[in-house]
């Protein structure tokens, strides 16, 4: 009996197994539900799999493959929304007592005129020799976050104008131009810019730009605005940029290409690489940008994913610091479309393994996605590898029940 023969008759007896005594393996979905985190998520480690469940002499499980996470989550929290709405603030005929700021601090009226966007009133404060341009919130956030939040552009310059700081930075060291790209306003992030390179401004703290201040988590304007959906607002800050500097780590060594690319923002991806962003840069796991469009569940992905490789070939093969390639992962999350650019690479070889010594076709058949395995054996993939458990691609598919997928893999 050769060894084909054997693992197949030993991957069905296994499943045959399984559905008489009910000892099923964790069957995880790799769609893992997320809460907003402040930053990328890591590829967790297996989660409860067992080494293996007695089903006969020679047949034993293989523990599951890591989880995938879906869209990366980025830093939405405390602080990135107007505590207060100004239809709550308008219903009173005078200035609140704001809970935002302590009892007594000066500067109420102005956050109050920079929420709700009224210049008139705003420009009455301002006219107050004795007003604080950097009174703040519970958050540590100034007026002109709150005018920038708004979107209130005539705000924000009348602030600018009257001396507040384009770099004050808040309790998370997060800048008014960090909030400008966040919400992808466009109007206050060229009005920030151009109070900077006027000069209207001194004493910036930031001394290599403010688009490049880093707030507690690493994460520069750069970052926000590169997976923002409008574009123009990465363009207008590409504009100030130097060579050298796109590549900006946060603290997981994520960089706004890896940002972009995670967002499937096919548009930012391509102005970071023409500006000279490098997407060879690996990030805390050894993940590329090219890892992370092949994750994203964006629409523009597939086209982040043909943009990044058509930049870098040889990109198609690189491996993280888990032995995972770009393929592995869009044959994990099931996307076809992600999986056949990457396999129109002349050079993708389909059967490099992770750490574990599983090739892409050990996570199609564990994910049970028929038509994707089907068009990894069309490239020649190894039906009959063997990763450190022993098991087989059809070992998997077994274990799983995937049955189409094991009668695809048995001929």
């Amino acid at each position: 009996m050769d060894n084909k023969t054997q693992n197949v008759d030993e991957a069905v007896h296994c499943q045959a197994h399984s559905e008489d005594t009910g000892l099923h393996a964790s069957n995880t979905s790799f769609q893992q539900v997320m809460n907003l985190s402040p930053s990328f998520v890591s590829y967790p480690r297996s989660q409860g799999a067992a080494s293996g469940y007695p089903a006969g002499p020679g047949c034993h499980f293989p523990p599951g493959l890591p989880q995938l996470p879906s869209t990366p989550g980025f830093l939405t929290g405390a602080g990135y929304h107007l505590p207060l709405t100004a239809a709550s603030l308008l219903g009173s005929q005078k200035f609140p007592v704001s809970p935002l700021l302590p009892p007594g601090q000066a500067g109420t009226a102005l956050h109050f005129s920079a929420i709700v966007g009224d210049k008139h009133k705003l420009a009455v404060v301002l006219q107050d020799k004795n007003v604080n341009l950097e009174a703040r919130d519970r958050w540590g956030r100034v007026a002109l976050v709150f005018a920038v939040l708004g979107n209130h552009q005539e705000c924000v310059e009348l602030l600018l104008h009257a001396g507040a700081k384009p770099d004050a930075v808040d309790s998370h060291r997060r800048t008014p131009l960090h909030f400008a790209a966040y919400k992808g306003h466009l109007g206050c992030i060229k009005s920030i810019l151009h109070a900077v390179e006027s000069k209207s401004v001194s004493h910036l703290e930031h001394c290599n730009g403010v688009w490049l201040a880093q707030d507690v988590r690493g994460v520069t304007p750069l970052h926000h605005a590169a997976i923002h959906s409008n574009h123009k607002c990465l363009q207008a800050l590409l504009k100030y940029t130097v060579a050298g500097t796109l590549d900006t780590e946060d603290h997981k060594k994520r960089t706004p290409l890896h940002w972009a690319a995670a967002y499937g923002s096919q548009e930012n991806v391509r102005l970071l690489i023409k500006h000279g962003a490098n997407n060879l840069m690996p990030d805390q796991e050894g993940k590329t940008p090219l890892h992370w469009a092949a994750m994203s569940k964006a629409s523009g992905a597939k086209d982040c994913v043909r943009t990044l490789i058509g930049a870098a070939p040889s990109n198609v093969n690189w491996q993280d610091f888990d032995g995972i390639t770009a393929l592995h992962i869009a044959v994990a999350e099931a996307r076809k479309d992600t999986v056949d650019v990457i396999l129109s690479v002349q050079n993708c070889n389909v059967n490099l393994t992770d750490n574990q010594f599983r090739t892409a076709l050990h996570w199609a058949c564990n994910r049970g996605v028929s038509v994707i395995a089907a068009h990894l054996m069309k490239r020649v993939a190894q039906v009959d590898a063997v990763d450190i458990y022993g098991a087989t691609p059809l070992h998997y598919a077994a274990k799983h029940n995937h049955a189409e997928v094991v009668e695809l893999v048995r001929h």
